[in-house]
């Protein structure tokens, strides 16, 4: 008995030994297979193929949430290089059409030498073609400086009412010379916590989309007021307006409307617009007003308070 009870011990052992062996040679064939598959895609992705995306495993709910996450990843990484690459491209066209006009000047004023008036009617036209340039590159900087979040730190209590009668004021002139009706309204004081300049430059873009595109005898109404979500600036016009599958995309950097190319500007006014929106929390609405164009940007009651909460804490 004694005997039976020892081999019987040593051939459990054995099997569960070999057991163990074959399990672990298994289970790590299949990690190879799944590791091999991700160096594959990975692969793929580093040579270019960004689309590429981690096959989801079916078996193993740790497994698949890291894949799903992994993908998350890929997918929001292929949308930023994807968003490079087409802001690049859009940097390259917007600044050959200036910097070859301006080649073009100069170098006609150093074959014909013309007389001091023309001269200095083509130096104008020049620095109208560098300014153009420059504005291109302060809107990039500005938006690279929203997207950092850097601009938190300067949020102070800002009155709306007082912000959107200051820049309706400063636009009055050029609204009066196109004989626009231009007007703001607040019903009531509207503090909000956040930077009161790129407020200011959100504001001062909608109204000046408004002033291009509204016809002469128009009007432009500027509304400081409570929304169901929050505290709003709007801008209302009765130009062309923007067509429904069109306004998603016109948030866009250098994107711009069929409609618009025959009129200044490089398509960055609304994507600056759109980025200080996001800064301080909040959205960037664009609505049909038939006719014309209703922008509102909409600053959330929540982020306002939380942001008093913190500054209260330090």
């Amino acid at each position: 008995l004694e005997r039976l009870f020892v081999y019987g011990l040593l051939a459990c052992a054995v099997t569960v030994l070999v057991g163990a062996i074959l399990g672990g040679m298994l289970i790590r064939r299949a990690l190879l297979d799944r590791i091999q598959g991700i160096s594959q895609t990975t692969a793929a992705i580093i040579e270019g193929k960004l689309s590429r995306r981690l096959a989801e495993p079916h078996d193993g709910e740790e497994l698949r949430l890291l894949t799903q996450t992994v993908n998350r990843m890929l997918d929001q990484i292929e949308q930023l290089v994807t968003g490079v690459q087409n802001v690049s491209n859009s940097i390259a066209h917007d600044l050959r059409t200036p910097l070859s006009e301006l080649r073009a000047r100069l170098e006609e004023l150093a074959i014909t030498r013309p007389d001091t008036d023309e001269t200095y009617a083509e130096i104008d036209a020049a620095i109208t073609d560098i300014d153009r340039v420059m504005r291109i590159f302060q809107a990039l900087l500005r938006l690279a400086e929203i997207d950092s979040g850097s601009r938190r730190n300067g949020f102070v209590e800002v009155d709306l009412a007082r912000l959107g009668e200051e820049v309706t004021e400063f636009y009055a002139p050029v609204a009066e010379l196109k004989e626009i009706a231009l007007g703001f309204e607040a019903g009531e004081e509207l503090t909000v916590v956040g930077d009161p300049v790129l407020i200011a430059q959100a504001l001062s873009n909608l109204v000046e989309n408004a002033l291009k595109y509204a016809p002469e005898q128009g009007t432009i109404a500027v509304a400081a007021q409570r929304a169901p979500n929050g505290l709003a600036l709007s801008v209302v016009d009765n130009g062309p307006g923007i067509a429904e599958d069109e306004r998603p995309k016109v948030v866009e950097r250098f994107y711009r409307v069929d409609g618009s190319r025959g009129t200044p500007g490089v398509g960055l006014g609304l994507s600056v617009v759109s980025a200080v929106a996001r800064l301080h929390g909040g959205t960037l609405a664009l609505e049909d007003n038939a006719p014309g164009l209703r922008a509102t940007l909409v600053l959330p009651v929540h982020t306002v308070a939380s942001h008093a909460m913190v500054e209260r804490s330090d």
